[in-house]
């Protein structure tokens, strides 16, 4: 309803409203469209929580990761969950939001309208460490969260998809024969896991280890057993 009334009394609004607001209406116009609403009718999203998983957020709220699930269901939505690792080492999913899109006007309102209302402000002071997928769109509203809703907390990115996002970006696809690919795959994963290495508690623990283990690895990438085999 309040998008509908911006669109059409957009006269009633100064120029930095008509503007913050802008990405928004396009927004919802683009959603009526696809998913044949009228005028009246938008999803902008759903948060919800509730008491039992909230209990652990409220006791280990120190590490925040988040993540968006994209095309699981008909309608096309987006699935974000917020989640916090506990002191016995299990990821509980804390807090759930539907999404219509992955836009940077989405991840505004879920950031600065859904959480400080659903969530205990008190508990984000406490928040040390967000993880995330890396997302531009997501990533630029988490840096404006970071000064307003977590002020103790720095943003880093989730290796899983640091490694494999990177891999695929910028490592060129081979098209091995059938007797070539089992070698091909389990040369890959063995560079990966040698990568989550530097990640892991107890491996690298140093910025000296790593150039280390990173020299090493190049040294084994570049060895003449790794070309011949490979």
């Amino acid at each position: 309803k309040i998008l509908g009334e911006v669109t059409k009394d957009a006269a009633l609004l100064d120029g930095n409203e008509r503007e913050c607001l802008r990405p928004v209406a396009e927004s919802a116009i683009e959603q009526r469209k696809s998913r044949g609403l009228d005028d009246e009718q938008v999803f902008h999203c759903i948060a919800w929580t509730h008491e039992k998983v909230l209990r652990y957020f409220l006791l280990c709220p120190e590490v925040v990761t988040f993540d968006v699930t994209s095309h699981t269901n008909k309608s096309g939505f987006h699935l974000l969950t917020f989640s916090c690792r506990t002191s016995v080492d299990k990821q509980v999913v804390f807090c759930r939001v539907w999404l219509p899109d992955q836009r940077r006007a989405s991840f505004r309102y879920v950031f600065q309208e859904a959480l400080p209302k659903i969530l205990p402000k008190h508990v984000f002071v406490r928040v040390c460490f967000l993880i995330c997928d890396g997302d531009a769109q997501q990533n630029l509203e988490l840096q404006i969260a970071v000064k307003n809703l977590f002020p103790n907390g720095f943003v880093g990115g989730c290796c899983f998809h640091m490694f494999h996002n990177g891999w695929n970006r910028h490592v060129c696809t081979i098209n091995w024969t059938n007797s070539k690919k089992p070698t091909w795959v389990a040369f890959v994963r063995r560079i990966h896991s040698w990568m989550y290495f530097w990640t892991r508690p107890g491996y690298c623990q140093t910025r000296e280890e790593y150039e280390i283990s990173k020299h090493l690895l190049i040294e084994c990438l570049t060895s003449k057993h790794a070309l011949k085999k490979n």
